[in-house]
């Protein structure tokens, strides 16, 4: 029997829509940020003859190593060394605020003209490793036109990115770390389309509205070199002071250079409100929601040529601060797949911008699934290699999980803040390994060919960031590290192999 991967189609990283309507602008609103408030630096805006022009930069720098850590049955490891990454940044929109009420013309351009590694991957062998997916160079963010009416009305056309919600499923990579967020993350990339939109709202304080787009996917987590994918996206939201949410469903036609397809439904729900308790106490509420439904023709096998599609995943958030002091709760859901041979797909992945700690994802199962693509390509036990083994590493997502993510912050000085806490991770599914399951008679073995339990392990983070801003720039110092003590989920049989694994960043970042 021919091996298959068990996660082909992870989530679809879906661009979506652009959303809230002003008449100042048509733009995404902005992504659930809880614990703190957005007080990033103001972009430079200039204005002549009633019209706005704004100019942005970023430029940002990571430095980050781990440890060396086993990731198959031979215990080969990953040492993945000291890696440096770096991003450049440039946008300019213009404007005609007032010079053509009631309707206003926007144009939107941003280029990073620079993001991704400056070292050399890991020497091992493998697909989509941590530290080796080298860099971009000019790639066109945004280079869009939106035209509206009063803002009630808006048709928006051109290259942009997405984001939505909690950027569970599309993440545009712009939304990083913020005061009182108490979040490991330094994104890079983002969603990417070619897209026409159609944009209505109700005016007034109480905002609801529905939109139509059709898109040419130039750029997510699932699309792979030699892919093509089209989609048409229908949503519904409303906005006020307090609360706001929406719906978005997306269908989604993606094709290999080979001719396989995806086929897929994508039905997503995200919701926040934040309530004032007194004394300054704020309560925040997050939560997103999605699933995929639909077929593939991806990893097939002699029994199962075509594949059903059924994914799911979610995110709750809860942040309760002070001025100086709070803290954060995440609760993170992704469906996993332990059988190979049973015709669905259940694997969600979370965009990889959609950060969960340092060391659990980002490195260790990333690792182990990016070793499989090379040990589970053994003819002499399969009879002919696996196919499509490029679409089974997690690429550092969030996936085959619930995890516990409580984390504190506090203000020791001005600028400066400190968080961290404990990541309690467990598998939703047993983790499987194509090689060493198909080995087992398709019982679920894990990379390190053990029979896995549901523990995936504890891992303690700890952060601290300092941040001034100065003539409407701001500058960012960042320090973060994590140590996962790994459960037997990731564990060798019989013994404690693998044992803690950590690893620490630092970032410095200029926004202008």
């Amino acid at each position: 029997m021919k091996l298959h991967p068990r996660a082909v189609l992870s989530s679809i990283g879906v661009a979506t829509l652009a959303m809230t309507l002003s008449t100042t602008a048509a733009a995404a609103p902005s992504a659930v940020v809880l614990g703190g408030e957005d007080t990033t630096a103001k972009p430079t805006v200039f204005s002549a003859s009633d019209m706005l022009f704004r100019v942005t930069g970023l430029l940002a720098a990571r430095l980050e190593l781990s440890d060396a850590f086993a990731v198959d049955a031979e215990g080969a490891e990953l040492d993945a060394g000291t890696h440096a990454n770096l991003l450049a940044r440039a946008g300019f929109s213009w404007t005609s605020y007032d010079t053509l009420a009631p309707w206003y013309l926007g144009v939107d351009l941003e280029l990073d003209a620079f993001s991704g590694l400056v070292t050399d991957g890991p020497s091992l062998a493998g697909t989509a490793l941590p530290n080796s997916g080298g860099h971009d160079a000019l790639v066109v963010r945004n280079a869009n036109v939106t035209l509206s009416y009063e803002g009630i009305v808006a048709l928006k056309a051109g290259v942009m990115t997405s984001h939505w919600g909690l950027g569970l499923v599309a993440n545009d990579g712009a939304h990083g770390w913020r005061p009182g967020s108490a979040t490991f993350i330094d994104p890079r990339g983002g969603d990417r389309v070619l897209r026409g939109q159609l944009a209505v709202q109700t005016p007034g304080e109480l905002k609801i509205g529905a939109a139509l787009a059709f898109d040419e996917v130039l750029h997510d987590d699932q699309l792979l070199p030699g892919d093509s994918a089209r989609q048409v996206i229908l949503a519904a939201f409303f906005d006020t002071p307090v609360y706001r949410g929406g719906f978005y469903g997306v269908a989604r036609f993606q094709e290999t250079d080979e001719g396989r397809e995806i086929n897929a439904f994508v039905f997503d729900f995200y919701t926040q409100a934040e309530a004032d308790l007194g004394d300054g106490l704020k309560l925040r509420l997050g939560g997103e929601l999605a699933a995929i439904f639909g077929d593939t023709t991806l990893a097939p096998s002699p029994d199962h040529p075509q594949h059903d599609v059924l994914q799911l995943g979610g995110v709750a958030r809860v942040a309760l601060e002070d001025a100086n002091v709070g803290g954060v709760l995440d609760v993170v859901f992704a469906s996993g797949d332990e059988d190979f041979g049973d015709g669905w797909q259940n694997a969600f992945r979370a965009d990889p911008n959609f950060s969960l700690g340092v060391v659990l994802f980002p490195y260790v199962m990333a690792a182990q699934t990016g070793r499989a693509t090379l040990t589970a390509e053994a003819p002499e036990l399969t009879g002919y290699p696996a196919e499509d083994l490029d679409r089974f590493p997690t690429r550092g997502s969030v996936s085959n999980t619930i995890s516990f993510f409580p984390r504190l912050w506090f203000r020791p000085a001005q600028g400066l803040e400190i968080y961290g806490g404990p990541l309690l991770a467990l598998s939703t599914a047993a983790m499987a390994d194509p090689l060493n399951s198909k080995l087992a008679g398709g019982d679920p073995r894990n990379a390190r060919n053990a029979a896995p339990s549901g523990y995936l392990g504890t891992e303690l983070d700890l952060g601290a960031r300092y941040r001034m801003i100065a003539w409407g720039s701001e500058l960012l110092v960042g320090l973060e590290g994590g140590v996962l003590l790994p459960g037997k989920a990731l564990k060798a049989n019989g013994n404690d192999s693998g044992g803690a694994v950590g690893a620490v960043r630092a970032m410095l970042s200029w926004t202008l």
